[in-house]
């Protein structure tokens, strides 16, 4: 909203960047306040639901990770399945908002090439 106020001051590609940057990054964010809110949730679900102090305790297997074994791109998929659920989302989240910027910051570039 504050854009439509100076836009007059300011060149079209500067609004096609706010624009184009500014949504994706709110809906971006508030799915992440969501999924955490959803973790925190389901946690708390489970805390009540536990029937004993024994079912509340979770053992965690640590491996040593052999980087010798395998291509790198199955190393980087089994790492990305060891990840908790709440980790990998905000990762994706996180690559989305990547490629976003990477996108909006191709059709600002592409006049200074050809000039």
């Amino acid at each position: 909203m504050t854009f439509y106020v100076v836009g007059k001051f300011a060149p079209c590609g500067a609004e096609y960047w706010i624009m184009s940057i500014y949504l994706p990054f709110g809906v971006a964010i508030f799915q992440v306040a969501n999924t955490q809110f959803l973790h925190i949730a389901t946690q708390q679900k489970r805390f009540t639901s536990a029937q004993s102090l024994d079912s509340l305790v979770h053992v965690v297997k640590h491996t040593a990770p052999d980087h010798r074994d395998g291509h790198f791109l199955r190393r980087m998929m089994r790492r990305l399945r060891s990840v908790d659920r709440l980790s990998r989302i905000v990762l994706f989240i996180g690559m989305g908002m990547a490629v976003q910027v990477c996108c909006t910051l191709r059709p600002l570039a592409q006049p200074l090439l050809t000039a």
